[in-house]
């Protein structure tokens, strides 16, 4: 193996070891109880963000499972009761969170078939352009 490679294949799999021995789940910022900011959002009634779960006070819950270390982009497993249909007739299979500059809290929601960028925008006009199909507002 050529000398150079051997300090990027030990990096690489130190990496591995990490990601694979730490759980991916949501971060701190975002774990906690969220209540409804936008209109939308009150149907649902508050948000509950614990580290790998997402639960409505009306509404369905699913099992969050990261798809980047670090990110803030979750695909949505194992729905339970009503189903993420705020995009219409098929469920959203991934949400984002994004905390923008006035400390509101972003929930976006895609129907895609890979995992979305992750949001960007410091206010709710910048955020919205983030490919979402839907996005709901939050407060602490």
């Amino acid at each position: 193996m050529n000398i150079f490679l051997k300090p990027i294949v030990r990096t690489f799999v130190f990496a591995a070891a990490v990601a694979m021995a730490c759980p991916l789940t949501a971060g701190d910022d975002l774990v906690g109880v969220w209540q409804p900011y936008s209109e939308w959002a009150t149907l649902l009634g508050a948000m509950t963000v614990a580290p790998e779960r997402l639960s409505f006070e009306v509404g369905p819950t699913a099992r969050l499972e990261p798809v980047r270390v670090g990110g803030s982009i979750f695909r949505i497993t194992a729905p339970h009761g009503e189903t993420f249909l705020e995009c219409g007739e098929k469920p959203v299979n991934y949400v984002g969170f994004h905390v923008l500059d006035n400390g509101l809290l972003a929930f976006l929601h895609y129907k895609a078939h890979t995992p979305p960028a992750e949001p960007t925008g410091s206010n709710s006009m910048e955020v919205i352009r983030n490919g979402a199909c839907a996005v709901m507002f939050y407060k602490r």
